[in-house]
């Protein structure tokens, strides 16, 4: 019959074992579990899977939270140092452009002390040129940094060891000299002899009085060659431009040659001449993007000039550490889920 029980046919049957004697002969009848059991162990699993189920959103959503806590803490931590360090970066960056400054007015009063030394000779003074020139000679040979030194008579004509002459009546470092007072000419193109260079002029006197003026001839590249050794870092550099944006130092030395203007610039240069004039000042820090690469300058005056420098650094270079930092706040964010 299956899994039923018996019939009636089938109960316990009775045996006799002699006098009065009887016993019922057992038919066990083994039911199958009860319904209601197996209801209430299928639904003790389906709690413990629930239980699994939410244990595991439990453990994920805590991960979770540990993740964006601990993320959240290392993006505070990194954009707080990218912050300090580009603070400190922008003030070692403004020290260094006002000593590169007080560094490149040093070098040029240097060479008009120069000049000074060499016009207080008698032999200057008496402002005959076969007297002067032979004296000039030497004293080119001995000091090493000039070009050519030339004499202006009180008419503007001069004459240079070189051999050249030409007028220089309307040049500003000559009216300067004839006031009395040594200057150093912004880079101008010679008319002696066509090429870019530096004028140093200082007054020749006689008895108190102005009777010529002594200059003094340097490369266009004389100032690139100060610049040259100065800079923010590894890759830091340093340029000179006058206060209208002409170049007169870079590292790149065919756009002084080319007398570059920052300001006025359409190519390359013309990021640099925007956040300098957006800056208002001829002291401070700028950013800016030159030739596809982010650097930071400090800009200082040139005492005594209408010069201004920029001493720069590669901007990778200043945040190179905190970069590190940041990866490693990563990893240890990611350790700790």
């Amino acid at each position: 019959m299956g899994g039923s029980c018996p019939s009636f046919e089938s109960l316990p049957q009775v045996v006799s074992f002699g006098k009065g004697f009887y016993q019922f002969k057992e038919n066990h009848c083994h039911q199958p579990k009860n319904g209601r059991g197996l209801a209430r162990n299928g639904l003790n699993n389906k709690r413990g899977e629930r239980v699994k189920s939410i244990a595991s959103k439990v453990a994920l959503n805590a991960g979770i939270l540990v993740f964006l806590i601990c993320a959240g803490l290392g993006l505070f931590a990194y954009f707080q140092g990218t912050a300090a360090v580009l603070e400190e970066a922008e003030k070692a960056l403004t020290i260094q452009a006002v000593e590169a400054a007080r560094y490149v007015q040093a070098t040029v009063e240097g060479h008009l002390v120069s000049l000074e030394a060499i016009v207080a000779r008698p032999d200057l003074m008496r402002m005959d040129w076969s007297e002067q020139e032979p004296v000039l000679h030497s004293e080119l040979e001995r000091i090493g940094h000039f070009q050519a030194f030339g004499v202006v008579d009180l008419t503007g004509f001069v004459r240079l060891t070189d051999g050249t002459t030409a007028e220089v009546k309307d040049r500003p470092y000559f009216i300067e000299a004839m006031k009395g007072n040594s200057s150093v000419s912004d880079l101008v193109v010679s008319r002696a002899d066509g090429t870019l260079v530096l004028v140093n002029a200082a007054p020749i006197k006689d008895k108190g009085q102005i009777v010529g003026v002594l200059i003094a001839t340097q490369n266009g590249a004389v100032l690139s060659q100060i610049t040259d050794r100065l800079g923010f870092g590894v890759s830091g550099s340093a340029f000179i431009f006058h206060r209208d944006g002409t170049l007169f130092a870079h590292d790149k030395a065919e756009y002084i040659f080319e007398q570059r203007n920052i300001f006025s610039d359409r190519g390359n240069l013309a990021p640099v001449g925007t956040v300098i004039q957006e800056l208002g000042s001829n002291t401070g820090v700028v950013s800016y993007t030159l030739d596809g690469a982010a650097h930071m300058s400090g800009l200082a005056p040139i005492p005594g000039t209408d010069w201004i420098i920029a001493v720069g650094a590669m901007e990778d270079e200043v945040l190179g550490n905190i970069e590190q930092l940041g990866r490693l706040l990563i990893i240890i964010s990611l350790a700790f889920v």
